[in-house]
């Protein structure tokens, strides 16, 4: 397997040299990327350079002190440890595609028997690839999907009052009437209306005299 792939660098290099001006076509691929070229002055926008995080997903300014507290964070650690795994799990599905090929295992045959097997066949050239797309889009679902088990979900935000809107505040409980508690019963103080000393009433009209 590593001899394939160092056989399919070596034709990627060789692919490169013929490419006359690689460093302009680059230069122009960047130019036709650049998306702020349409936006007027006044706007004050330009493109900038920025450090893509994988494992987060995050775009980050391309500032030392920014990246590296970056690198630092829990979240960060998490993300790229679980990432890390995956890829090895990917890496390993790949592995095991290419070599499960029916065309690789000719190619496999034919070098443990001490022949070359990297022809420049152009028939030979198209199958290699194909089988390599083909293992490439297994390994990615898988590893997408168990990056997504591998993230804890997330409670519900709720939901903010649209800008300009009050929430009018919830109204009082309604305030219960307290009736005056009498000292004594009701029966006994109709019994002692009238006696003098013991009607407190009558005796505050009084004036509290006999």
């Amino acid at each position: 397997l590593q001899e394939y792939v160092t056989n399919k660098t070596k034709k990627t290099e060789e692919l490169r040299k013929t490419v006359e001006d690689l460093d302009g076509l680059i230069q122009q691929i960047y130019r036709d990327q650049d998306l702020t070229q349409e936006i007027a002055m006044e706007h004050f926008v330009k493109k900038v350079e920025a450090a893509h995080c994988a494992a987060c997903d995050l775009f980050i300014p391309m500032q030392f002190g920014i990246i590296q507290k970056h690198l630092k964070t829990m979240d960060h650690n998490r993300n790229r440890r679980l990432m890390m795994e995956q890829s090895k799990k990917s890496s390993l599905m790949v592995a095991r595609s290419i070599l499960n090929n029916k065309l690789i295992s000719k190619k496999l045959e034919r070098y443990l028997k001490g022949e070359n097997p990297f022809t420049d066949n152009p028939e030979e050239e198209k199958e290699q690839d194909e089988v390599e797309a083909g293992a490439l889009d297994e390994g990615a679902p898988s590893e997408a999907t168990e990056l997504t088990e591998g993230v804890p979900a997330q409670p519900p935000v709720p939901l903010e009052p649209a800008p300009g809107t009050t929430t009018p505040p919830p109204p009082p409980p309604p305030e219960e009437e307290e009736s005056p508690v009498p000292l004594l019963g009701g029966a006994l103080q109709c019994q002692i209306r009238g006696i003098p000393g013991l009607d407190m009433e009558d005796d505050e009209e009084g004036g509290g005299g006999p």
